[in-house]
C-alpha cells in the first residue's frame, strides 16, 4: 500500500494507521516531502513503513525563498540524514519544472542525496497544472534534452533515472 499526498505525515494516528495495514500482511510505502522527519524516523525506527520516496522539489538550502515556509529547509535536510542513518529503503524524486530545477539545484540536490539510494526525474507535466497563471509566468520547461544533461550531472553523486510519462502517470 503507497501513502500518498497531500502530506501524509500530518496525519494524526499515522501509525496506528500504518501498524492496521501491516496486521493485514501489506507492505507499507511512504511518499513524503521531508517536512515532518521526526515522523519518518519514527515510522522507519517502529518497521512500519517499508520504502520511502523523499519529494525534493529544488535545492533543499532554497525552499523558503521558492517552495514554501523556512522550516520546511531543516525538514527536508533532517528527513534526508534519517534515510540515510537509518539505511532503509528509499528513494529521492525531483520534478524537473522550471524555475525551480536548472543545472545548479540538481547538483545540490544530487550532492544532498549522495548515495546508494535512486533519484528519479520525472518531467514536469503541464496538462497537470492546478494553477494556469504558473504557465503564464513559465511557459518554457525543460525537454528530455536537458533532463537527460541533469541525469548526467546527477549521476556523479547517486544512481540518476529519468521517469517517463507512463511511468510517471
Amino acid at each position: 500500500m503507497v501513502l500518498t499526498g497531500g502530506e501524509p505525515c500530518l496525519a494524526e494516528g499515522l501509525g496506528d494507521y500504518i501498524k492496521a495495514i501491516k496486521g493485514l500482511g501489506y507492505q507499507v510505502k511512504l511518499d513524503t516531502n521531508g517536512s515532518r522527519p521526526e515522523v519518518v524516523a519514527d515510522l522507519l525506527e517502529r518497521q512500519l513503513v517499508d520504502y520511502v520516496a523523499l519529494d525534493l522539489k529544488t535545492d533543499p538550502k532554497n525552499y523558503p525563498l521558492e517552495i514554501g515556509p523556512e522550516k520546511a529547509t531543516d525538514g527536508v535536510w533532517e528527513t534526508i540524514k534519517v534515510l540515510k542513518r537509518l539505511g532503509k529503503p528509499h528513494e529521492y524524486r525531483t520534478t524537473v519544472v522550471s524555475p525551480f530545477v536548472n543545472e545548479d539545484t540538481i547538483v545540490a540536490i544530487a550532492q544532498a542525496a549522495k548515495g546508494p539510494w535512486p533519484l528519479y526525474l520525472q518531467p514536469f507535466r503541464k496538462e497537470r497544472v492546478l494553477n494556469k497563471d504558473f504557465l503564464e509566468k513559465y511557459p518554457e520547461q525543460p525537454g528530455e534534452e536537458e533532463i537527460r544533461a541533469f541525469r548526467n550531472l546527477a549521476g556523479g553523486y547517486l544512481p540518476t533515472i529519468i521517469r517517463n510519462d507512463k511511468e510517471n502517470g
